[in-house]
């Protein structure tokens, strides 16, 4: 958990030196596993509301990749902010000797980062904390939900497969056993081979969709188990054991990408470049109708930058909101409709939903272009992609298969991989879609048809993958 992202991390840190005066007092301090951040230290800060205390105040140890083994953070931004516990709210126990900036007199001789004047590539103010910004149309909810306090739940804390987290915040065990590294689960077997193996592969399939005038676009779409890492109980995490010096495969496949010449798009990361912090409802396991549309709307830029083509464009303008989840393209109650549909109604009683569900108020621009045929393949996720182009005209997806099942006759389950011929003509834009969970790289198919290969739940996605990449390879320079 301890690798959530810097922003997010200083928002935390923005919002108590902001919000909070002064330190609670006459409490236990009860400080939090997650680390927040500046250029030179990494801290814990105490988790009871209103209070400011720090605790294991340290400077950051880099690798000889730049990277901190304590916190995690990557030294790669020239703007990363000052330490914003400099403040009169800090731990008055704190002794202001161990932290170079406290003193304005410092010896100029001290790392040049102490100081944003000394490095050229960042400015004398403090950036623009980018989830609260006023500009940002995410901002009151951003920070709505930075407020909120995590509470272990008591009582009825779920089932075998969905878990009840802090704040109500329910999960599927199998989201929480891949952000975790629970042992010998099928995460903890995935090879660093095997995910090249499969960026090989996809890369190879996109040169030559490229020959045939496809473009492909691998979209990673995020796990709520790591959006929301702060509301995993503590009742399950105490349960379960997990695989030492474990890193999570996607963790893993994203330097992989960034060498690569795969199209992706890494929707977690994309969230934290535009602010948006509220991805999924407490109630759903999927993302919510904001994360779906700012995902998909990214993926249609994408789509006309890489091809210079005008395409229909789509953007928001404002938050929706309602009380209750909407029957739609999404459900953002599935889990908790599934979870109290098979336990004593009692229970039901006192579950938590959330407070509101939102949607995107949708503004949709030259609409007057030639939409794009689109063939999708993902899992449940790939279905809100399908709602918002189709149904803003965007184009039409006129081939969808669901994981590795195919939808008729025709398609490479039932026929192999040479019913590619078909399938792949008159397409525009082919997208991978892949849930975080769901990275778990190649695996050896030996002699079973794709169709067998598909209800492997070690092959994930890869089936697809590999159907196409033969396809390809055998009919290499047509």
């Amino acid at each position: 958990m301890k690798r959530r992202s810097f922003l997010l991390l200083f928002t935390l840190a923005l919002l108590f030196t902001i919000i909070l005066t002064s330190c609670v007092e006459d409490h236990e301090h009860v400080f939090s596993s997650e680390w927040i951040c500046n250029k030179t230290h990494h801290w814990n800060p105490c988790t009871i509301y209103g209070c400011a205390a720090t605790s294991n105040k340290q400077e950051h140890t880099w690798d000889d990749d730049r990277i901190c083994t304590v916190c995690g953070l990557t030294n790669q931004e020239d703007s990363l902010p000052d330490d914003p516990t400099d403040d009169p709210t800090d731990d008055p126990t704190d002794d202001p000797t161990d932290d170079p900036t406290d003193d304005p007199t410092d010896d100029p001789t001290d790392d040049p980062t102490d100081d944003p004047t000394d490095d050229p590539g960042s400015s004398e103010e403090p950036p623009v904390n980018v989830y609260l910004d006023p500009n940002n149309i995410y901002a009151e909810i951003n920070r709505q939900q930075l407020l909120q306090v995590p509470t272990e739940p008591q009582g009825f804390k779920g089932d075998f497969s969905i878990i009840i987290g802090k704040s109500g915040y329910l999960y599927e065990s199998a989201y929480l056993q891949e952000y975790l590294g629970v042992s010998d689960t099928m995460y903890t077997q995935v090879s660093d081979d095997g995910l090249q193996e499969t960026v090989n592969k996809l890369e190879y399939i996109q040169k030559e969709l490229e020959k045939r005038g496809i473009t492909m676009i691998l979209l990673i779409t995020p796990s709520k188990a790591s959006a929301y890492a702060d509301y995993i109980p503590e009742h399950y995490t105490n349960s379960v054991t997990t695989a030492p010096e474990y890193v999570r495969p996607i963790d893993r496949l994203r330097p992989m990408l960034a060498a690569s010449e795969i199209n992706y798009l890494d929707s977690a990361e994309y969230y934290k470049e535009i602010g948006l912090l509220v991805t999924f409802p407490k109630t759903g396991t999927h993302w919510n109708a904001l994360a779906a549309f700012e995902s998909t709307a990214k993926l249609i830029r994408m789509y006309g930058e890489l091809t210079g083509k005008q395409t229909v464009e789509l953007s928001a303008r404002g938050v929706l909101s309602t009380d209750y989840a909407p029957s739609r393209f999404n459900n953002e109650q599935d889990v908790f409709n599934i979870l109290y549909s098979r336990v004593d109604p009692i229970h039901k009683q006192n579950a938590i939903k959330d407070d509101a569900y939102y949607s995107p108020e949708i503004v949709v621009t030259n609409e007057n272009t030639t939409g794009m045929n689109v063939l999708i393949q993902g899992g449940s996720a790939a279905h809100s992609v399908v709602h918002y182009i189709n149904e803003y005209g965007v184009g039409e997806v006129t081939q969808i298969y669901y994981n590795n099942v195919g939808r008729d006759e025709s398609d490479p389950w039932t026929k192999g991989p040479k019913a590619w011929a078909s399938v792949l003509q008159g397409k525009d834009l082919i997208i991978f879609e892949a849930s975080e969970q769901q990275i778990r790289g190649a695996h050896k198919t030996d002699d079973m048809t794709w169709q067998q290969a598909s209800s492997n739940q070690h092959i994930g996605h890869n089936a697809i993958y590999d159907s196409l990449y033969e396809y390809l390879k055998s009919h290499e320079g047509e």
